[in-house]
């Protein structure tokens, strides 16, 4: 979803990368890579949200991510 500007599915798909490609690596992830990963998540959320109008709780049941 593009709203103002700013692609919101792009954004999703690299976070959403980033964290397979991280599973995925040999190398031991840190717990605070981890949660900075989903401190991500949950910035895109709540942008998303404020951008759509949308409450986040919401979120899951519309095709916007």
């Amino acid at each position: 979803m593009t709203k103002g500007q700013v692609d919101f599915s792009m954004i999703h798909h690299a976070l959403q990368q980033s964290y397979q490609h991280l599973l995925m690596s040999a190398d031991e992830v840190s717990a605070a890579t981890l949660h900075e990963l989903e401190q991500a998540r949950e910035d895109l959320q709540s942008a998303l949200s404020c951008a759509t109008n949308i409450d986040k709780k919401y979120l899951t049941y519309t095709r916007t991510t």
